[in-house]
């Protein structure tokens, strides 16, 4: 798919001026489609609260002790690649991982909070 989307867009940037309606109807489109998609993770929450509340109403609250554990694991590894594999880098190229972890603070929010690749 990204092969020949690249493909298509070489295509389209060769076509010049005669290509520029298709893309000015990707360029809304992709608007739209952000859109949507800025209104699903508003929701998102909303979704999994109610999942949650299911599960928990129906099985109780002992079906939160694997998720726990799991999420238990997920934030050791994290921390366990940052000091290790990640300082190790920083050592290697001869600068603070301190600075370097302020410095892409933001995103490590998003990522810790989210448990997501996407920021």
């Amino acid at each position: 798919v990204l092969f020949f989307s690249i493909l298509f867009g070489a295509g389209l940037t060769m076509l010049g001026k005669n290509g520029q309606p298709v893309i000015d109807f990707f360029e809304r489109l992709s608007k739209v489609f952000f859109n949507i998609l800025s209104i699903v993770m508003k929701l998102a929450p909303v979704g999994a609260f109610g999942g949650m509340a299911f599960t928990i109403g129906k099985y109780g609250l002992s079906t939160l002790i694997p998720l726990g554990k799991l999420m238990i694991c997920v934030y050791a590894t994290m921390a366990l690649f940052v000091f290790i594999v990640l300082n190790f880098i920083c050592k290697l190229y001869k600068f603070s991982l301190w600075k370097y972890l302020a410095h892409i603070k933001e995103e490590l929010l998003i990522v810790l909070g989210t448990s997501s690749s996407e920021s």
